[in-house]
């Protein structure tokens, strides 16, 4: 998927829901959980497809 296809066809449905568009909530604990959603979508929708440099250095350290 591109990025201009991501960005129309996820993102900007996500930005349409009220979800998304709802006003923080005053208690805190619900205001932390709303203040994480967008890291929420990444961790559900990011997949990795192949292993960064940084990554692959830790590996190498770490079977060491």
């Amino acid at each position: 998927m591109t990025y201009d296809r991501y960005w129309d066809e996820i993102i900007e449905r996500i930005r349409d829901t009220p979800w998304w568009a709802s006003e923080q909530p005053k208690n805190a604990k619900e205001a932390a959980v709303w203040d994480g959603r967008a890291a929420m979508l990444d961790a559900i929708f990011y997949e990795v497809t192949s292993p960064t440099r940084r990554s692959t250095a830790r590996a190498k350290t770490a079977r060491r």
